[in-house]
């Protein structure tokens, strides 16, 4: 506890049914003002990578080297080379949710395109 402040965290991963992974950490401030609890967000960090086969990231969004003036997010290709980043208003940041949804896309996609390799590769 900072000057009344509970600090907390959350960390673990999410799996979507075609092979992507979220690992997901946050950081959160909580304190009473008023009677009432408060809880804020302070830090973040949505990392999405797909399996199967060579795993590849996907998406990372982040503001793990400062406060939320430095939230933004980092791009990758089909490939998991990255793109490089994007700054994002706090605001604009999806729910995670969304994120899921969105990481569980590229792994379907990701999926058609080995299986169809596979096809491709027979006689």
């Amino acid at each position: 506890m900072v000057d009344g402040v509970l600090e907390a965290s959350l960390e673990g991963d999410i799996e979507t049914a075609s092979g992507g992974v979220i690992h997901v950490r946050e950081w959160f401030a909580v304190r009473t003002r008023h009677g009432r609890l408060q809880v804020r967000a302070t830090l973040y960090r949505y990392h999405g990578r797909v399996r199967g086969g060579r795993s590849v990231d996907v998406l990372r969004y982040d503001n793990t080297h400062g406060d939320m003036s430095t939230l933004h997010i980092h791009r990758f290709d089909d490939d998991g080379r990255a793109l490089g980043k994007e700054p994002l208003a706090p605001e604009r940041l999806p729910p995670l949710g969304d994120i899921v949804a969105e990481v569980e896309r590229h792994a379907r996609r990701r999926r058609r395109a080995r299986r169809g390799r596979g096809r491709d590769a027979l006689p």
